[in-house]
């Protein structure tokens, strides 16, 4: 009987130790400044401010009538770099950003700054990728969620 319960001390002993080798990783690691990115549907601009220091100012183009961008404060959900429209005949949405239920900031080919998408934040295609390049190189250590903020208005 005293065998098996120096059996299971061990065990336990072991779990707790890797668990506090596994959160002593993190001790000392800076946390990846935040991103907030703030899309202003009335005259279609976006700012990007990292750590509270605002960092770009870009044209977009938002919702066109009767496919309005959903106003509120969202977590990026996942990325996609080279993602395709399921619902739009295989649409390139390059650098695609998605925050809510499908919608997602992208890359866009043609001219922005008015509404005229299907509910998705289109941006110029380079903007797109520094924006994409800034919330991937934040995104944390592996595991953690995005640690981006969009804020839609």
């Amino acid at each position: 009987m005293r065998v098996l319960w120096a059996a299971i001390l061990v065990v336990v002993a072991m779990v707790f130790v890797s668990i506090g080798t596994a959160r002593a990783q993190f001790v000392g690691v800076p946390k990846p400044a935040p991103i907030v990115v703030t899309v202003t549907k009335s005259d279609q601009r976006m700012v990007i401010a990292v750590n509270g220091q605002p960092r770009f100012k870009w044209w977009v183009s938002t919702g066109a009538r009767g496919h309005a961008t959903p106003s509120g404060q969202y977590k990026v959900s996942w990325l996609d770099e080279h993602h395709k429209s399921k619902q739009y005949n295989d649409a390139p949405m390059p650098y695609a950003i998605f925050f809510n239920e499908g919608k997602a900031i992208h890359g866009f080919a043609g001219s922005v700054g008015g509404p005229a998408s299907h509910g998705c934040v289109r941006l110029s295609t380079g903007n797109a990728k520094t924006l994409f390049r800034l919330v991937e190189e934040r995104q944390g250590l592996a595991g953690f969620k995005y640690d981006t903020t969009i804020i839609v208005r």
